[in-house]
């Protein structure tokens, strides 16, 4: 009985937290030191380098990083709005 009730609230918390771990750049960079470990956003912020930056290569893999969030969201767009507009709602 709960559960339906607090699905589109678990769901947006869900999808906050997945965008926190999916941009957490600062502590994969400072902390893990092993490179197969380490995000994508690291990953990607390795690529730039003072003498060569392949501009072509860095493009590519941002749109391919950006492409499973906005996929993610799409599929929970409809969880995330009942999620925020459910306390909101009087009656």
């Amino acid at each position: 009985i709960v559960l339906p009730i607090t699905l589109p609230g678990l769901v947006a918390v869900g999808v906050v937290a997945f965008f926190y771990a999916w941009n957490e750049f600062l502590f994969a960079q400072t902390l893990i030191g092993d490179k197969s470990l380490k995000p994508a956003s690291a990953g990607l912020a390795s690529m730039i380098t003072m003498l060569d930056t392949p501009i072509e290569r860095l493009l590519a893999a941002g749109l391919v990083f950006s492409i499973p969030p906005i996929i993610f969201y799409i599929i929970m767009q409809r969880y995330i709005v009942a999620g925020i507009s459910a306390g909101a709602v009087k009656g």
